[in-house]
């Protein structure tokens, strides 16, 4: 799960420089790049922030099951004249990888698959297709890599990937003030009481911190300025399953 866009632009980046600069040297230099972590670490906030820091713009695949679901959902994004959605259905997926192919060999592009399910030979053998074609590249964000499948046998280098660890005490501290401002809750009463609690149940994980400010500016986690801390977390833990 991923916070909203408004809620990314809102807040900054924190705690991650060292990250970023290694991100962004894969992004620059390569054209393989796994980023991993568990849910709300900030996977994709970091990958949007690398892409942006090096010109890029990925074709964003939100957990294609299939190479038919990929190439429908690539398709639109990379050719000028794209078939209606009907069309893309009922077309055999040879016929729609080499229209993909061909719009890839005249524009490269690096494509990014966001939250994976483990991908099969199909899938795999394409991809493998689309980074030999110079100028393009592969970013997945996935929590492990359980999640890859065949995928995993393009990732396999430990030097093109990166697991993103909890932020530190420090940072996710500075985080938590910027939500707290960002969300209204500095009349919350006691405000360091919901502080130390939402610093421990977070445990470093960004989303887990913005989620929790966020759900905490609404009415029904309130009774008059306090939290209902309890119901807030079990909230929050349930969103970002």
């Amino acid at each position: 799960m991923r916070l909203p866009r408004d809620e990314q632009d809102l807040l900054p980046l924190v705690g991650r420089r060292r990250e970023l600069r290694f991100l962004e040297s894969l992004l620059t230099r390569g054209s393989r790049a796994l980023v991993t972590g568990p849910r709300g670490i900030g996977k994709t906030r970091l990958i949007e922030e690398a892409a942006a820091a090096c010109g890029l713009q990925p074709v964003e695949l939100c957990g294609p099951r299939t190479l038919h679901e990929l190439l429908e959902l690539l398709l639109p994004r990379i050719t000028d004249a794209p078939c209606p959605p009907a069309e893309l259905r009922s077309l055999p997926s040879q016929a729609l990888q080499a229209r993909a192919l061909e719009a890839l060999r005249a524009s490269p592009r690096w494509l990014w698959i966001d939250d994976p399910v483990p991908a099969g030979p199909r899938l795999y053998r394409f991809l493998q297709r689309v980074l030999w074609i110079d100028g393009c590249g592969l970013a997945v964000t996935a929590c492990d890599r359980q999640q890859l499948g065949y995928l995993g046998r393009l990732l396999w280098d430990p030097r093109e990937e990166l697991t993103l660890q909890p932020l530190d005490r420090k940072a996710a501290a500075l985080l938590l003030d910027e939500a707290i401002r960002t969300f209204g809750l500095q009349a919350l009463d006691p405000l360091e009481e919901f502080r130390r609690h939402a610093l421990s149940a977070a445990a470093g994980n960004a989303g887990r911190i913005v989620t929790l400010c966020r759900l905490a500016s609404q009415p029904q986690y309130r009774h008059g300025n306090r939290v209902l801390f309890t119901p807030l977390w079990m909230d929050t833990i349930t969103e970002l399953a």
